[in-house]
């Protein structure tokens, strides 16, 4: 099977075993993605100790940047023709389709999966929203129902990474009424100092026994139909509003 020479080229990084920091030098330096590049980037900045060759196959190759490493970080085979070859590193995750060693999404390390993270319970997944969010929110509660929210305020400090990676805290937590569809409830959420809307945690779409149909646009949630919109970015979401009841009290 011959393999694009873009996977090629990150085959050779891989295989050279060189810390994160290394390996985001070695593609700033490969100025295209190709394994003839990505050779001499790996000699450009790590081959101090060449001796002037330019040839040579993916294994010599793999094998001169690897020797810069300590030896108990890889292990050599000898075949029949008396050649080494290193060995893949045992116990890191799989490579993705291009290539690219597969990583934990919660700590970004190379040997395990994020169901097996030991700092998953470290970044909560609470029920969360920003503080702009429920200030937004907030102004179109009647007077009693934002007393009683007040209420139930509590300082809390838990650590939320979101899609950037940064880890935030939260500062305090509340609960807010609620109606969803026709269930009147209320859903305890951490706030935190981000621009983030309300996010139910994968717990209390259990307690509302949700049910998502992607392919119809559809949910139910408290054993009934619940009316599912679509933010701009595409993100789905509902209203939980309980407008009958600030109205009233409006009046």
């Amino acid at each position: 099977m011959t393999l694009p020479d873009a996977v090629l080229a990150f085959k050779l990084l891989d295989t050279a075993c060189l810390e994160e920091k290394s390996r985001q030098l070695a593609l700033t330096a490969c100025t295209h993605l190709t394994f003839t590049s990505m050779k001499l980037a790996l000699k450009r900045i790590f081959g101090g100790k060449t001796s002037g060759a330019s040839g040579g196959s993916e294994t010599q190759d793999a094998a001169f940047f690897t020797e810069q490493r300590p030896p108990d970080k890889f292990r050599w085979n000898s075949g029949p023709s008396q050649s080494r070859q290193r060995q893949p590193q045992q116990g890191t995750n799989p490579l993705d389709k291009y290539g690219m060693r597969t990583k934990c999404v919660i700590c970004q390390s190379t040997y395990h999966w994020a169901k097996d993270c030991p700092h998953q319970r470290k970044h909560c997944t609470r029920t969360v929203c920003g503080e702009k969010w429920l200030d937004c929110y907030m102004k179109d509660l009647s007077h009693s129902q934002i007393n009683k929210l007040l209420q139930t305020e509590s300082s809390s400090c838990r650590p939320f990474r979101f899609g950037d990676g940064q880890v935030v805290h939260s500062n305090r937590k509340v609960k807010l009424p609620a109606k969803i569809g026709l269930t009147k409830c209320h859903i305890e959420t951490e706030v935190v100092p981000v621009d983030i809307p309300l996010l139910l945690s994968k717990m209390s779409l259990k307690r509302a026994g949700t049910v998502l149909d992607m392919e119809n646009d559809r949910v139910v949630m408290f054993k009934q139909p619940v009316p599912l919109e679509l933010t701009s970015s595409g993100h789905y979401c509902v209203d939980i509003k309980d407008a009958e009841m600030s109205t009233k009290e409006k009046r």
